[in-house]
């Protein structure tokens, strides 16, 4: 009697393929738990909000174990309270639908809509207005009105805009800007349940200022409840005009809640030279993770990896989903591993 006698990769590749499409942060292992030597293979698939599909290839042989993992992304589930970190500037284009048909000064726009279900302080929208002076707010009763431009209180205050990202709140206007279609975009990007949705600012000017402008974009993710607030660069207007002040952070619908980037809250004067971006991530609960699938032998509900082991017999599918609260909808993972046996020859 004589078994194929391979190198376990040479026979790996034979013999099994494990792929999936994902839409978590996907966490991939190869268990020969059968084997003396524990032999595991990890891929990490890191949430890539440009890509809509992520897949993985491994292999295992028959009668090993395979464990399957996601590490859902951060936010999502309560949007009560954020917190603020900072990531590398990494801006999607500046292009997109034109906010507005003519020159504007101190102007809200029409109700946009955001492509999908975001979820801000508690409340969920589906549409949105864009401003002349950097603000995205979620008030739809003031379309097409006018935006508030002296910044005379610090956030949170019922005397500013409310229920709006401030991305920064500024004094801006396109009357003085011979190209001022494409000052103001706003875009929805990518694939469910990850899109998202862009307002874009492009060296729009500043009010009664030496020819400053702004140029930054307001990014708002589906699913997780994230928004980036990115600065290419922003100056200090050199007339002193509205006290130079500018505020960046988010306030909620009723001016009692804010989250401020440390030093950017009325009365500091600030400014960017160098590009940055600060990311708002909603403080959640554990996410609640529901896995389907034949011959799960156990699971592991995080704290940072949840997986199951499961003894698959032939091919199968595990289906690993998660329901968010704010805005009900549910994300999955599905991964299938497909194997044969070892064969064997004799003579």
């Amino acid at each position: 009697m004589i078994y194929l006698n391979k190198k376990m990769n040479n026979l790996k590749k034979l013999i099994t393929n494990v792929f999936a499409i994902g839409v978590f942060l996907a966490l991939f292992i190869f268990s020969n738990i059968n084997s003396k030597a524990q032999n595991i293979h990890q891929d990490i698939d890191s949430l890539d909000l440009v890509s809509c599909i992520h897949h993985f290839y491994d292999t295992i042989c028959q009668p090993d174990s395979i464990m399957l993992g996601v590490i859902p992304p951060g936010g999502g589930n309560i949007t009560t309270s954020y917190t603020i970190s900072t990531i590398p500037y990494n801006p999607d284009s500046y292009v997109g639908n034109n906010c507005f048909s003519t020159t504007e000064d101190d102007e809200f726009t029409a109700c946009l809509p955001i492509g999908f279900t975001f979820c801000f302080y508690g409340n969920s929208y589906t549409q949105c207005l864009c401003s002349s002076n950097g603000i995205l707010q979620f008030d739809c009763t003031n379309a097409s009105n006018y935006c508030q431009w002296p910044i005379s209180a610090a956030i949170p205050s019922t005397s500013d805009p409310e229920n709006c990202v401030m991305g920064p709140w500024e004094d801006l206007q396109t009357f003085s800007m011979a190209n001022y279609l494409p000052a103001l975009q706003y875009a929805t990007l990518g694939c469910a349940p990850y899109r998202r949705f862009v307002f874009s600012i492009n060296n729009e000017a500043y009010y009664s200022c030496s020819g400053e402008n702004f140029k930054g974009q307001i990014v708002l993710y589906e699913s997780t409840n994230i928004i980036d607030i990115l600065i290419d660069h922003k100056p200090q207007c050199s007339t002193g005009w509205n006290g130079s002040y500018a505020i960046e952070g988010l306030h909620n619908a009723t001016g009692t809640l804010a989250t401020v980037v440390p030093g950017r809250n009325y009365p500091t004067v600030w400014t960017v030279t160098t590009p940055e971006c600060h990311r708002f991530t909603p403080t959640s609960t554990p996410a609640v993770i529901t896995w389907t699938g034949p011959n799960i032998v156990s699971t592991q509900n995080g704290p940072n990896i949840w997986s199951i082991v499961a003894n698959p017999t032939a091919t199968a599918t595990y289906i690993a989903s998660q329901t968010m609260a704010c805005s009900g909808q549910s994300v999955a993972d599905t991964f299938t591993v497909v194997f044969t046996y070892i064969y064997h020859h004799t003579r």
